[in-house]
């Protein structure tokens, strides 16, 4: 099995996103903050540099403008490019196993490789909808087939797990609850039955 730890987005921007922290006099007198339209470096305040800033597109800003930028988005609020930080999920574990006794429809002879996440219920972070109130967990079950589609897949939603990109808290489609942990990544939870049915097979 493997465990995600929650985290803030910004809690360490400096090194997911390679920052340049920048001195006086290392942009021009007057530059302004692409984003608010102040002065850099108004008030004393911190003058960071992204990695993707050029001379056609500045990505140069006050620090305070980069860190609300990112609390909500993984791109440069300037030019877009996409960042590498983690998703807003909640604190969870990802476990699996093969199970040779069953298939899923559509992928005869294979077996299922059946995946369970279990994130417990806790008070939502800065990048939740309502941080400091309380949130529900859940426990979910998938079925992908035990072959080199579902192993494809499956490499790629254990990825997505790691970066936080699989869950968050928010609203649920099905029950109309809220602040709750749901889906980002719809996944299937039957071995039949069709996409109508969450279900294999594709269609």
């Amino acid at each position: 099995f493997e465990v995600f730890v929650a985290g803030s987005p910004t809690a360490d921007l400096a090194s997911a996103l390679g920052w340049t922290v920048l001195q006086a006099g290392d942009w021009a007198a007057g530059d302004l903050d692409p984003i608010m339209m102040s002065e850099l470096g108004e008030a004393g305040e911190e003058v960071v540099r992204l990695p993707c800033d050029s001379a056609a597109i500045r990505c140069t800003f006050n620090r305070s403008t980069a860190e609300a930028a990112f609390a909500t988005s993984c791109k440069c609020p300037s030019c877009g490019q996409p960042y590498p930080l983690l998703g807003p999920q909640p604190t969870g574990v990802i476990k699996w196993r093969v199970n040779a006794s069953y298939d899923c429809d559509g992928h005869p002879g294979c077996g299922t490789l059946e995946v369970r996440y279990e994130f417990p219920s806790g008070v939502q972070g800065q990048q939740h909808p309502s941080p400091g109130q309380p949130y529900a967990g859940t426990l979910r079950n998938v079925v992908l087939p035990n072959d080199a589609t579902g192993q494809q897949a499956f490499a790629l939603l254990r990825r997505a797990f790691r970066q936080g990109k699989c869950f968050a808290v928010g609203n649920s489609a099905t029950t109309g609850r809220s602040d709750v942990v749901v889906w980002r990544i719809h996944q299937k939870t039957s071995r039949s039955g069709g996409a109508t049915q969450h279900g294999w097979p594709d269609p």
